[in-house]
């Protein structure tokens, strides 16, 4: 088999698996919240959150506002506000490619490691424009 078709076959089958595994949880009953500004470029949807081994992966999707993405600049904010006196863990993320010129929606998928989704008030996903914050972890 050909390097090139051995990558594909093997990519497909990861997908498979990778997809196989989420489909089959449940989204946990947390309060899930997209914060976008009317000016924002682009809007955040469909958002689950799932206990994932010793963690909490928040999913979820944007499309552009106007039908066309105006900048690959930007990123977002996951945040998980803990019920421990208010403290919050957040993770910067870019929301796979986003072109200058380009339609149709983009997933994002990030992981909070050893969390568990008991101790979650909520969770919030924040669109901001530019470079990832230097002191948010890195999705």
């Amino acid at each position: 088999m050909k390097s090139a078709t051995r990558r594909r076959v093997f990519g497909a089958a990861f997908a498979v698996l990778l997809l196989s595994g989420c489909t089959s949880l449940e989204p946990l009953p947390l309060r899930l919240i997209a914060m976008t500004a009317p000016d924002d470029p682009i809007s955040i949807f469909w958002l689950h959150a799932y206990q994932a081994g010793d963690g909490v992966r928040v999913v979820g999707n944007i499309r552009p506002r106007n039908g066309v993405y105006r900048t690959s600049r930007g990123h977002l904010d996951v945040t998980a506000t803990l019920a421990d006196a208010g403290e919050a863990r957040m993770i910067a993320t870019r929301p796979g490619p986003l072109p200058r010129r380009g339609k149709g929606t983009r997933s994002f998928s990030v992981f909070f490691n050893k969390l568990d989704h008991r101790d979650v008030v909520h969770l919030a996903v924040e669109y901001h424009e530019g470079a990832l914050h230097a002191a948010a972890e890195k999705g």
